[in-house]
């Protein structure tokens, strides 16, 4: 067995090579952008930045920056919220749906290259653990904040 700090390093090179393959698949949006957009559409249109963190794990400044570049981009709106004055209520426009319609077949075509490469007996071993250890760790984190 591995040391301990050892599997933080793998699991962050292994982070670092599913972002790379989903580059390689999916040009028009970064992992983060992704993973934003889709966020968006699961939480519904009018999420705040916050719960964009919350829910991708991404933090607040890096969330912030990936929302000002897709609005760059015609993919999201970011009016401030009704409710609140210091927040905004994003939504994604119509452009967005059609990009994360788009990305999301190439994604699934990015993860299948990205985990044809273990043994298909590994596979559902290693999704079931990292959600199991993503599962506990953001609820304990939760907790700790």
């Amino acid at each position: 067995m591995r040391d301990n700090a050892e599997i933080f390093s793998l699991l962050h090179r292994a982070g670092q090579i599913a972002d790379e393959i989903f580059s390689v698949h999916v040009a028009e949006l970064t992992p983060r952008q992704y993973l934003v957009l889709s966020a968006i559409a699961e939480l519904g249109d009018g999420v705040n930045q916050r719960a964009l963190s919350a829910h991708t794990g991404i933090d607040r400044s890096t969330v912030s920056e990936v929302v000002r570049r897709l609005m760059k981009r015609g993919y999201v709106l970011r009016p401030r919220s009704g409710e609140d004055a210091r927040s905004y209520s994003i939504r994604l426009t119509s452009s967005g749906r059609e990009m994360l319609a788009a990305a999301k077949q190439v994604a699934r075509m990015a993860a299948t290259a990205f985990f044809n490469t273990l043994p298909r007996e590994h596979r559902v071993p290693l999704i079931s653990a990292l959600e199991a250890l993503t599962s506990a760790n953001v609820h304990q984190m939760q907790e700790a904040a």
